[in-house]
């Protein structure tokens, strides 16, 4: 199954992002012939570059692969709303703790 999808859901987050292969390859660090031999599914990718593309494209590492279905950025998007929601309750703790220390002082 990797070996089938993983080329073309490649080719389709780069062409999502409206990137050239020229354009991906600078931006990962690759020589754009090894990406071409990536979409082509002619050689794979190791785990340090198959990271590099999830970021790069905003898409899990499981729909890059081909284990689910769905886009890939539901995940990674649910995993940035509950890093905003923990830094939100860290600011309102802070400005609680403030306010007390304020109160005690007046």
């Amino acid at each position: 199954m990797y070996a089938e999808v993983f080329p073309l859901r490649l080719k389709k987050a780069r062409e999502d992002l409206g990137l050239t292969q020229a354009e991906t390859s600078k931006l990962l660090k690759l020589d754009r012939t090894t990406l071409t031999k990536y979409e082509r599914g002619l050689h794979e990718p190791n785990i340090e570059t198959l990271v590099k593309m999830s970021l790069l494209f905003d898409v899990t590492l499981d729909w890059l692969c081909g284990i689910t279905a769905k886009g890939g950025t539901d995940h990674l998007k649910a995993i940035k709303e509950e890093r905003e929601r923990q830094e939100i309750l860290r600011k309102m703790e802070r400005d609680a703790e403030l306010a007390r220390r304020l109160a005690v002082n007046t």
